[in-house]
């Protein structure tokens, strides 16, 4: 199903008109044929500050993402836990998820643990990926075939 079908149910000659990346069969696949075509469009701002990522600089930090999550054996089809805070990073890891494979799912950044344990347990999750600022008391990550950083 074309990403673009989202959009009730126009057809991909139509789609492909509109963006060619919408006739693409998944979002990977959309993020990818945009990025190759406009490498240098900004693709991600951060509100408030002159801080952006084009396609071309999101392609390339999500390959790294999908390069350490493959190190830490993440598969296609595995979960991976994003708690982020809204920023470039959570669509970089979402992304660089998706281009292993990899089911990324957000979980609520403002949540207690005791509330993310059982999110985490239930959704089979591979892998938390996450920032310094949500460790308990301000821990620096552990950095093992466990977790990533």
């Amino acid at each position: 199903m074309p990403v673009g079908s989202m959009l009730g149910g126009i057809g991909p000659a139509r789609l492909a008109l509109m963006h060619p990346s919408l006739s693409e069969p998944t979002l990977a696949a959309a993020f990818l044929a945009t990025a190759r075509t406009q490498p240098d469009r900004v693709a991600l701002r951060t509100f408030g500050t002159p801080a952006a990522l084009t396609y071309g600089q999101w392609l390339t930090a999500a390959r790294e993402v999908a390069g350490a999550l493959q190190a830490f054996g993440v598969q296609h089809g595995d979960r991976v836990a994003l708690l982020l805070g809204t920023t470039a990073q959570f669509y970089v890891a979402g992304m660089g998820a998706l281009l292993l494979g990899a089911v990324p799912f957000s979980l609520y950044a403002t949540a207690p643990p005791t509330q993310l344990v059982p999110c985490l347990a239930n959704a089979g999750a591979r892998v938390l990926f996450t920032d310094a600022v949500r460790l308990p008391g301000g821990r620096q990550p552990h950095r093992d075939r466990k977790s990533v950083g």
